[in-house]
């Protein structure tokens, strides 16, 4: 490739192609600044739980929690029922509102955790973090950790999920 004129060609195609691929790899849905947050939080016997809020018209198709460092999954259910079709509470191990439960819990969970909540139009949301960041005592309230790991209730994490993402 001697003419500068088609190696300039060329590059510019592999920037473009690069800018394409992490535009549409990197970006949360719509433009969002930062992708939607998953609220983490602890059930009643310590458990996590995960709460999923989804915008009208979308629906939950499956969840699964994996070890973050080797991506190995833990646990996955499929196949949500009623309320939880359209975003709620889930608690790992309890597979209560899913008609599938593909991969039952068998290993304690990871310090390392990845969750994914994927959507029927195959929209991911997903959240990562050290289980030890979890405090304990949200067992005891209805609070959880927002996208930035700060404690709110519930009905705030929703209506701030809402009203920034829907």
């Amino acid at each position: 490739m001697r003419d500068p004129r088609r190696r300039g060609v060329v590059y510019a195609l592999l920037v473009s192609s690069i800018c394409l691929l992490a535009s549409t790899a990197c970006v949360a849905r719509f433009g969002d600044d930062l992708p939607r947050p998953v609220g983490i939080g602890r059930a009643a016997d310590g458990s996590l739980r995960f709460v999923v809020t989804l915008c009208s018209g979308e629906r939950l198709s499956s969840f699964s929690v994996a070890d973050r460092r080797t991506l190995k999954p833990i646990w996955k259910v499929s196949k949500p029922t009623g309320a939880v079709e359209q975003g709620g509470e889930i608690t790992v191990g309890d597979a209560t509102g899913f008609k599938t439960l593909e991969m039952p819990l068998k290993t304690p969970i990871p310090p390392n955790v990845l969750a994914t909540a994927r959507l029927t139009d195959g929209f991911e949301l997903q959240v990562s973090f050290l289980q030890d960041q979890v405090p304990r005592e949200l067992a005891e309230t209805s609070q959880v950790l927002d996208g930035m790991r700060e404690k709110v209730s519930l009905e705030e994490f929703q209506r701030d999920v809402e009203r920034r993402y829907c």
